[in-house]
């Protein structure tokens, strides 16, 4: 996962072995006394999700207490800072979904040369495995669409103008056929 620092508006949200600070976000969210960190953290259905995060296959830790002094506050993980802020309000929950997904979500490693060809069948011509690589950078970008809450409908993956664009979007970046075919000695 990317640490990149986290901000909400004016707001840097402390961060501490992944998780993040409700003390920081309650004060993004405006500091109100009813939205203290506490009786989030008191609340059943808090207490449920928190029970959940722990039985889930990753098993990571969803809440900490810190008083080292320095940063003194309750940190939890992006689950329970996400549910933290829709218990806050809908447009701030809006917020912080945005920001987490522009800033915390796990980055794929990069691929090594030899992992990136996609698996070609024998008898597969050259064509089809590079329209392959487009349709696949394609559907990541429907993907990419989807998970920052935009509305790509599965018409989006049938798109010949989209398509077009992703194979100008890759043109710009020096990948045309031609470079392709350049890994492929004798075609």
């Amino acid at each position: 996962m990317a640490n990149l620092p986290l901000a909400i508006g004016e707001f840097t949200i402390r961060q501490i072995d992944g998780l993040f600070s409700l003390n920081d976000l309650h004060a993004a969210a405006g500091s109100a006394a009813k939205h203290q960190p506490a009786f989030f953290t008191r609340r059943k259905e808090t207490q449920e999700l928190i029970q959940a995060i722990m039985a889930s296959a990753d098993s990571q830790t969803p809440l900490r207490v810190v008083n080292d002094g320095l940063n003194n506050g309750t940190y939890a993980c992006r689950e329970l800072i996400i549910a933290y802020a829709a218990w806050i309000s809908a447009a701030f929950h809006l917020k912080v979904i945005r920001v987490f997904l522009a800033t915390t979500a796990p980055q794929p490693a990069a691929p090594e040369t030899d992992t990136m060809m996609i698996h070609v069948d024998a008898g597969m011509g050259l064509d089809v495995v590079i329209t392959r690589h487009i349709n696949i950078i394609h559907k990541l970008s429907y993907d990419y669409v989807s998970a920052m809450g935009g509305e790509a409908s599965p018409a989006y993956l049938d798109n010949p103008k989209l398509i077009r664009r992703h194979e100008r979007q890759l043109a710009e970046l020096g990948v045309t056929r031609e470079s392709i075919y350049s890994f492929f000695p004798g075609h």
